[in-house]
Order: structure tokens, then sequence, then C-alpha cells
């Protein structure tokens, strides 16, 4: 009986990490791909800026 709750309880725990690490990687590929954005944003701005220094 007592291996049975163990074993139960090892497997809900599993199920709540895995649960819980695509949460995370959700989270993570959300806020990369706003990063990007404004990463990019930043390297245009600098691109223009060095153009009007050539000039």
């Amino acid at each position: 009986m007592t291996t049975e709750i163990a074993f139960g309880m090892l497997l809900g725990g599993i199920i709540g990490m895995l649960i819980n690490i695509t949460i995370i990687l959700g989270q993570i590929s959300k806020t990369l791909k706003s990063n990007g954005e404004s990463l990019s944003k930043i390297a245009k701005h600098f691109e223009q800026t060095d153009e009007k220094d050539k000039d």
C-alpha cells in the first residue's frame, strides 16, 4: 500500500515538473521573441546612425 502511494507521488511529481517545464519554456520563447524584436529595432537604429555619420 505504501509503495503504491510513494509511486503515485513520484509520478505526480514528474508530471508536475513536466507541466512546469513546458510553461517555463513557453515564457522563455515569448520573452526571446519580444527581445529579438527590440534587438532588431536597436540594430536598425544603429545602422541609420552609422549612415548619418558617414555623410
